[in-house]
């Protein structure tokens, strides 16, 4: 057998279950969700996990391929930690820029994985009557997780995301670990 004529059948092979698999997943809408959940603070930001909320936006380009814009802040309470001794709880601000990847599907789970970059904020809050300290630094992300959609019209779904943050806050690179569930809603398209 001819090598092009293998290699033109295995394209073909590929190339069907991938198109009909496409053809599943809309394109051209936006999106807006939030979430909440956990988060493994470093040791060096805090002694304490501690709580993750989430506000995202984003616009789906093509089946596989959108790019959001997210807002996130990472909380503990009741902390040590060595930036400043006194005080008793610790936040961090994170606004990212991500690239996301979906696994176009023709179930109602579409699984994707994002890699992000923006600007994170570490603050640490002494009481009421003393002055806690902040910085801030660069940060990036990748995450992996599943949209859940809970009909076939596909304008609601249950979003789980595990997700990895390294920020630059107080001149050291910490990384903490984020486990997160929500909702999002699919705008047009």
């Amino acid at each position: 057998m001819n090598l092009r004529r293998i290699a033109g059948l295995a394209l073909v092979t590929i190339a069907m279950p991938a198109t009909a698999a496409l053809a599943a997943e809309p394109a051209g809408y936006g999106e807006l969700g939030f979430d909440v959940g956990f988060a493994d603070l470093d040791s060096r930001l805090a002694n304490e996990s501690g709580g993750r909320a989430a506000f995202r936006g984003g616009y789906q380009f093509t089946p596989v391929f959108g790019f959001e814009g997210q807002l996130f802040a990472l909380y503990a309470d009741g902390i040590e930690n060595a930036y400043d001794p006194g005080a008793d709880e610790v936040t961090l601000g994170v606004g990212m820029m991500n690239f996301v990847l979906s696994v176009p599907t023709r179930s109602n789970v579409v699984p994707y994985v994002l890699v992000g970059a923006g600007r994170a904020r570490a603050e640490y809050d002494a009481g009421w009557f003393e002055n806690g300290v902040d910085d801030s630094g660069l940060a990036w992300q990748a995450a992996a997780g599943a949209k859940l959609y809970f009909r076939p019209a596909r304008r609601m779904a249950l979003r789980v995301e595990v997700s990895r943050l390294r920020e630059d806050t107080f001149e050291d690179w910490k990384t903490h670990y984020g486990f997160t569930a929500g909702l999002t809603w699919r705008l047009g398209g």
